[in-house]
């Protein structure tokens, strides 16, 4: 039963109530890490959240069907599992949205995560019953917890998965098919810019207090043709 209130029926993935139930403790292990470091402290002490989501999925039901929607998503988490550790938490997070928790990571390392899974998602191939090949493409963003290293205190991670989502929308709004991750850079202070994020992400990127990373030259290119403020 337990597991069943855990599990996500369609695609046997996590949910969101599982992220629930753990992530006080992996929070709880990574801040123990920062605080008392010692000699022999791992680099690869951080949560990365990567949120990820289906390019034009709603196009999928639309023109083969739900079924064929439905044999996407179990094709996508299948992918998901088989590319992070059995240790890393792989999270359908609602309709075409995956959230992905990798475990005892470091921060470095987290637009490679983003680019394995932007090609994998590339190089899947899926045949429907009617003999149909479907070829699809994701967006990602990305966020590190603790998000600024010299200040645990002001950013929890439920924030940080937040954070992850607004790079997502950078993502898609650049053309898809592309991952945004965001970072602390020096002067950032909770203080001062802490509710501006992510609501004014763009500008603070442009004030140097974050830096985004992307697989694209100019992610934000085409938001601020528009002059949109992401939120």
């Amino acid at each position: 039963i337990e597991n069943e209130n855990f599990t996500d029926p369609l695609t046997d993935l996590h949910n969101r109530r599982y992220l629930s139930t753990v992530i006080q403790a992996d929070v709880a292990k990574v801040l123990q890490a920062y605080r008392e470091p010692g000699a022999g402290a791992p680099e690869a002490r951080d949560l990365v959240f990567l949120m990820v989501d289906l390019d034009h999925f709603s196009l999928v039901n639309e023109y083969h069907g739900p079924a064929a929607g439905d044999q996407m998503l179990v094709a996508v988490a299948r992918m998901l599992r088989r590319i992070f550790h059995e240790s890393d938490a792989v999270i359908r997070w609602g309709g075409e949205e995956f959230l992905v928790v990798v475990r005892d990571a470091t921060r470095g390392r987290a637009s490679e995560m983003a680019e394995r899974i932007r090609r994998a998602m590339a190089d899947e191939r899926l045949e429907t019953p009617k003999g149909e090949i479907l070829q699809w493409t994701c967006s990602v963003g990305f966020a590190v917890f603790p998000f600024q290293t010299g200040d645990l205190s002001w950013m929890g991670w439920d924030r940080v998965v937040e954070l992850s989502g607004a790079c997502l929308a950078v993502a898609k709004k650049s053309g898809r098919n592309a991952w945004v991750g965001v970072q602390a850079r020096e002067g950032l202070e909770g203080a001062r810019h802490g509710a501006r994020i992510p609501r004014e992400l763009c500008q603070l990127v442009d004030e140097g207090v974050l830096e985004i990373l992307s697989s694209r030259e100019d992610p934000f290119g085409k938001i601020k043709k528009v002059g949109e403020i992401l939120g």
